[in-house]
């Protein structure tokens, strides 16, 4: 059988379509392919480790900025109905949010998956930890939450905000 190249009637080598030189030619096009593939994902890697450490530190910037409406909690007497006892919470109503990216198969959501603690979701895509820093404040972790997605957003990722009050 002669090499698959137009024009060149030289035998194939081996289980090769081409002769040893076209083999040659057609192998060193095929590694800087890859080489090429290599670098695009290096770049791609690079570009959503800092989108991602961007939206962290400013999701820790928007809660510590985050001022939450402070509530008082009382309990009554369930009998006479009247007040037993009350206490201020300063940090509002208690819940966390997090940053979900849908699709699942989003290629920064299986990056983070494998880099930045992502979950998968069983809401669909995969989910961040929450973004409380110590404080069960729900308005301060949606604030940190928003910030994230903004960032991520203008990076070009699919993200959105999911909270619950608790």
């Amino acid at each position: 059988m002669n090499c698959a190249v137009t024009g060149c009637v030289v035998p194939t080598s081996g289980a090769s379509k081409y002769c040893r030189p076209h083999a040659k030619e057609a192998r060193e096009r095929w590694l800087a392919m890859i080489r090429e593939k290599s670098t695009a994902r290096d770049e791609r890697t690079r570009t959503f480790a800092g989108a991602w450490f961007r939206a962290c530190d400013a999701a820790k910037v928007a809660h510590k900025a985050a001022e939450p409406t402070p509530m008082v909690v009382v309990e009554k007497n369930v009998v006479t109905g009247e007040d037993k006892q009350r206490w201020f919470v300063s940090e509002g109503c208690c819940g966390s949010a997090s940053v979900s990216v849908v699709p699942g198969n989003h290629p920064f959501a299986i990056w983070a998956k494998k880099n930045a603690g992502f979950r998968k979701s069983y809401k669909g895509g995969c989910v961040s930890a929450t973004f409380s820093y110590g404080s069960q404040s729900y308005e301060r972790s949606c604030a940190a939450a928003d910030a994230a997605v903004a960032v991520l957003r203008e990076a070009g990722i699919p993200a959105y905000v999911d909270s619950w009050i608790d």
